[in-house]
C-alpha cells in the first residue's frame, strides 16, 4: 500500500515538472533569456493604400494645399511603399531600435533611433534648419517618455517617433523574441497601462480594460511561440502572421511576418523578413547621442498621450551631458526653472521662455 501510495506520488512530482518546463510560460522565459543578448535585423517592406473617400476628400481640397501636399509626399498618391531595415539591438540594460528608411515614395531616407531603457524610451531624431542662405544644418534633438516597464514591452508612439503609422506594425513578441505576457502596448501607445494577458489552451488572451480586443495564436510545435494575432479595436483590424520559421541555436525564430491593418481610412499591408540573428554589441549611446543635444523630458507628467502637448507643464528641458537624469533630479531641474512647485505653493514661478525649447521640438518634428 506504501509502495503504491509512493509511486503514484512520484508519477504527480514528475508530471508537475513535465507540464512545468513545457509550459507556454517556461518557453516564453527561456526564449527571452536568450534573446536578451542577441541583435535582430529585418528587412521591411510596406505598401499603405488609402481609401478612396480620403482621396475625394483631397482632390477637393484648395490648389494650393494640394500642392503643398504633394511636395511633402503627402496624400499626393493613393498608394504609398517604403523600403527599410528594422534592427533590434536588446541587452539587460538598454534595447536599441533602429528604423533605416532605404527608399520611400513619401519621405527621404532617413534613419530613426529609440532608446529603450528600464522605465523610459528617448526618441532621437535629426531635423534640418534652413538658413535663407547656404546648405540647411542637420540638428538632432531627443525627447524621453515613461514607460511602466522595460520600454520594448510598451510599444513606440505614432506622433512622437515621426516614423508615423507604419511603427503601430512592430510588435515586439514577434520581432524581438519579447516574453508576450510581458508586452503592455501590441499597437503603438495604446492603453498600456490597462493591458492584460490570459493563458487558454494554446493562446493569450488580450483584454483592453475588462474587454477582450484580441487573440494570440501559439505554435505547440515550435515551442509555443507566436504564431498569429488578431486584434480588433472599434474598426480597426490588426493583425500579425508568422509565414516562416527558423531555428536558430535551438530556438524557434520567425523568420517571415506578415502584418495588416484594415480601417475606415487606408490598409496597410508590411512584410518582415529575418535578416540575421547575431550577437549584441554593447551600444554606445554617444554615438547616437552626443553631449549638448537638447532633451525635452516628459517623465514628471502624470499621463502623457500620443499627441501635441497642451502645454509644457512638467516638460523638463536640458542638455544631454552623458547620462539621463533621475526622476529626482528631474524634479529639482524642474523647481530651479520654475515649472514644478511644491503642492502647497499657490502659484507657479515660471516664465514663457522655458516653453520655447520644446515649442521648438514639436514645430520642428512636425
Amino acid at each position: 500500500m506504501r509502495r503504491h501510495v509512493l509511486v503514484n506520488w512520484l508519477q504527480w512530482v514528475l508530471g508537475l515538472l513535465v507540464v512545468g518546463y513545457s509550459s507556454p510560460e517556461h518557453f516564453f522565459a527561456e526564449r527571452e533569456e536568450w534573446s536578451m543578448s542577441k541583435t535582430f535585423k529585418w528587412k521591411v517592406s510596406t505598401e499603405l493604400v488609402w481609401s478612396p473617400s480620403v482621396m475625394q476628400e483631397v482632390r477637393q481640397l484648395p490648389a494650393e494645399v494640394q500642392t503643398q501636399l504633394s511636395q511633402q509626399g503627402r496624400l499626393s498618391s493613393s498608394i504609398r511603399k517604403t523600403e527599410a531595415y528594422m534592427i533590434i539591438h536588446r541587452s539587460d540594460s538598454v534595447d536599441l531600435f533602429e528604423y533605416q528608411i532605404i527608399n520611400s515614395t513619401y519621405q527621404k531616407a532617413q534613419n530613426f533611433y529609440f532608446l529603450c531603457g528600464k522605465n523610459f524610451v528617448v526618441l532621437i531624431q535629426n531635423f534640418e534648419i534652413r538658413y535663407s542662405e547656404g546648405e540647411p544644418t542637420i540638428q538632432k534633438q531627443a525627447i524621453i517618455l515613461p514607460t511602466i516597464d522595460k520600454a520594448i514591452y510598451s510599444g513606440f508612439p505614432t506622433y512622437f517617433s515621426g516614423i508615423g503609422s507604419e511603427i503601430n506594425s512592430y510588435h515586439p513578441a514577434f520581432h524581438a523574441l519579447a516574453n508576450p505576457l510581458k508586452v503592455q502596448a501590441p499597437i503603438g501607445w495604446m492603453g498600456y497601462d490597462q493591458i492584460r494577458w490570459k493563458i487558454e489552451n494554446n493562446k493569450l488572451l488580450l483584454y483592453l480594460e475588462k474587454d477582450k480586443v484580441g487573440t494570440m495564436q501559439l505554435s505547440a510545435k515550435h515551442d509555443y511561440a507566436p504564431l498569429e494575432l488578431v486584434i480588433h479595436l472599434a474598426k480597426h483590424m490588426y493583425t500579425w502572421k508568422t509565414k516562416r520559421w527558423r531555428q536558430i541555436d535551438g530556438h524557434w525564430v520567425p523568420s517571415l511576418v506578415e502584418y495588416q491593418y484594415f480601417g475606415s481610412n487606408f490598409i496597410q499591408k508590411t512584410n518582415f523578413e529575418l535578416v540575421s540573428v547575431e550577437p549584441s554589441a554593447p551600444v554606445d549611446v554617444a554615438q547616437f547621442l552626443p553631449h549638448g543635444v537638447p532633451i525635452s523630458d516628459f517623465r514628471l507628467k502624470a499621463t502623457v498621450t500620443d499627441s501635441p502637448p497642451r502645454s509644457a507643464e512638467d516638460i523638463v528641458n536640458y542638455r544631454y551631458t552623458g547620462r539621463f537624469l533621475t526622476v529626482e533630479e528631474l524634479k529639482r531641474l524642474a523647481y530651479q526653472q520654475g515649472n514644478l512647485v511644491p503642492p502647497e505653493t499657490p502659484r507657479r514661478r515660471y516664465s514663457l521662455w522655458l516653453f520655447a525649447p520644446a515649442i521648438l521640438f514639436f514645430l520642428a518634428a512636425a
